[in-house]
């Protein structure tokens, strides 16, 4: 058998820098957005000549939105695949996900023809989201209503009020390597300050390398980039409550560790030297 890798744990590192959702955006380039009459799923995006987006999420932005103090929102011949969240003006709207339960209620794709009521202090002219998780596709299974596309279907209808919402932007929001490498508008971090969803960054400086693991307990749904590789995605339903780190992922010296949170943030990163897979 090949001799184990050393393992250990890096001192814990404080959050240092945090960018908010509508600063993410803006660094969503134009050829990344599009403009539509009628919502799209992420396969049929006219981006990289036409084949659409793969992986990530992806956003519908209607502006203008009129809510009134008992609005309702209806995905109407259809559901979200896979995970939605509402927001009004960059502040989500929407529980954040903590039980299998959940996948029943309004924003997941188990749910056809799910209904959200806004709270009254919602109203006013807002500018809406649909922030949608793409969780993945399988290569198995026969089923009638087998579907890999995700999003919103174009047959999908967004209805207000029981009145379909029309003219939609809909940005792309991949976490590729060279767009995470390359983010503008960083501020210093403040936990009074931070809504999520939002981007946090902190640096892990090492003087040896060696196999790590990130203790995500405490945190809520999101994903890790080392250096701007996706090193992967967590979510405190677990069972796995930390990621393995490996070393070549790691340079001597100053690392980028930069964490998409969608729900519930810490103030720092901890490591540890063995896993926790339940």
């Amino acid at each position: 058998m090949p001799t184990e890798s050393k393992k250990v744990a890096y001192p814990s590192i404080p959050i240092t820098m945090q960018m908010d959702y509508n600063t993410i955006l803006e660094n969503v380039k134009s050829h990344h957005r599009m403009q539509s009459k009628k919502v799209i799923n992420m396969e049929n995006l006219s981006m990289y000549n036409g084949n659409g987006q793969s992986y990530g999420y992806i956003i519908y932005r209607h502006s203008g939105a009129h809510i009134k103090e008992s609005s309702t929102l209806q995905i109407k011949d259809g559901a979200v695949y896979d995970m939605g969240i509402l927001l009004l003006d960059g502040v989500r709207k929407t529980e954040k996900l903590i039980s299998e339960d959940q996948l029943l209620e309004f924003g997941y794709w188990e749910q056809k023809d799910a209904v959200f009521q806004f709270e009254s202090t919602s109203s006013g002219i807002r500018t809406l989201d649909i922030f949608v998780e793409n969780w993945g596709r399988v290569n198995f299974g026969l089923h009638s209503d087998f579907n890999q596309r995700k999003g919103l279907l174009e047959d999908t209808k967004v209805m207000l009020d029981g009145t379909q919402v029309f003219n939609w932007e809909i940005i792309s929001l991949q976490f590729n390597s060279r767009w995470i490498k390359h983010l503008n508008g960083w501020k210093p971090f403040s936990k009074d300050m931070m809504t999520a969803p939002v981007l946090l960054r902190a640096v892990l400086n090492v003087d040896s390398l060696a196999d790590t693991f990130i203790d995500m307990r405490g945190w809520g749904r999101g994903t890790v980039f080392i250096n701007g590789f996706n090193l992967g995605r967590y979510f405190s339903g677990g069972p796995p409550q930390t990621l393995y780190l490996p070393a070549p992922l790691l340079t001597i010296g100053e690392n980028e560790i930069v964490i998409f949170e969608l729900f519930t943030c810490g103030s720092e990163i901890q490591f540890l030297q063995q896993p926790i897979l339940d």
